[in-house]
């Protein structure tokens, strides 16, 4: 990934934190030159974590393409069911 993934991580008010793609991929592929860092991110936040329906479909891609179907469905089971956050759907959230 390119960029450092606590970057994708964005405080969005005192008690929400919104992440996005790179930061969820940093956490998963053990590879990734951020893991570790995005690990230790994660796992210390004590906010509410919050993402959007965009960024789940691009992670999930992105997931199925590197690391395999068997993680890409494994992660998006927890997030659907929201083990991990909130999800947000973005339509509505902004105006053109």
């Amino acid at each position: 990934m390119t960029g450092t993934c606590t970057q994708g991580i964005e405080s969005m008010t005192p008690n929400i934190i919104f992440v996005d793609t790179s930061a969820w991929y940093g956490t998963l592929d053990s590879n990734d030159r951020d893991h570790e860092a995005a690990v230790r991110k994660i796992q210390g936040l004590d906010r509410l974590l919050v993402t959007s329906n965009y960024v789940v479909d691009e992670v999930l891609t992105l997931l199925v393409r590197k690391l395999g179907s068997t993680i890409a469905i494994s992660f998006g089971e927890k997030l659907f069911n929201q083990e991990v956050l909130v999800l947000r759907e973005m339509s509505g959230w902004y105006s053109k």
